[in-house]
């Protein structure tokens, strides 16, 4: 066995996703960390689909967070400083807290939260509403 569990903690509910009414039941998965010897990578034991995750009743706004706005404000800051880069993809871009630092014609989102999607298209940016995999890669 190449995977070393090395913390647990316990059966948990995906964030951000509440339970509606008392009729509905909520999902759990257990929360466990493992090291792989092989690849030297720290992942979680359990994968939850990720449609079930995130999709358009995700809730979490990264930019109702003062910290997370400073956060990725700076971020942008040095990479436009060290690396001058011509164009900018986020991926998971959220509701724009970081592309909002970006000119719209240099960046691009990938943010399969369509309710966030459609906050990063009327910002201006091109915003592909699917998760990031090898076919939207080569596109």
């Amino acid at each position: 066995m190449n995977k070393i569990h090395f913390l647990s903690l316990g059966r948990q509910p995906i964030a951000n996703r509440f339970v509606k009414n008392k009729n509905d039941k909520e999902f759990f998965f257990n929360l466990d960390v493992v090291f792989d010897n092989e690849t030297k990578l720290v992942s979680l034991a359990e994968f939850v689909d990720l449609p079930m995750m995130f999709n358009k009743e995700y809730v979490y706004l990264s930019s109702a967070s003062q910290t997370m706005r400073t956060h990725f404000k700076n971020n942008a800051i040095l990479f436009k400083e060290k690396f001058h880069p011509s164009r900018v993809l986020e991926i998971g871009s959220n509701d724009g807290v970081f592309l909002k630092n970006f000119k719209t014609e240099e960046a691009v989102a990938v943010e399969p939260c369509s309710n966030f999607s459609k906050i990063t298209n009327k910002m201006g940016y091109k915003t592909y509403d699917q998760f990031w995999d090898t076919s939207l890669a080569a596109q």
